[in-house]
């Protein structure tokens, strides 16, 4: 296949803020930043709108549904208090 690079045994990527970047025709598809503050990973569409979102407090925000299996829980908190079943 034309313009393909494969690892085979494990990538290293050394860099400065945006660790890795993945463009598409529309804009940024995927990155990951090792910076401590702000987004850290970030998925988006082909038009580059993000869908998901995590960033260095915690917080992960995803723009849609989030599609859970059978027999799979949402588990608030340490006590297990407050858990959703489906």
């Amino acid at each position: 296949m034309a313009n393909e690079f494969k690892v085979k045994k494990g990538l290293i990527v050394d860099g400065s803020n945006t660790v890795l970047d993945i463009q598409g025709t529309q804009g940024q598809l995927f990155s990951v930043t090792d910076s401590l503050t702000g987004d850290l990973f970030s998925v988006s569409d082909v038009s580059g709108v993000p869908i998901l979102n995590v960033n260095s407090t915690g917080l992960v925000t995803v723009d849609g549904n989030l599609n859970l299996g059978d027999n799979n829980k949402i588990q608030l908190g340490a006590s297990q208090d407050l858990q959703i079943y489906h």
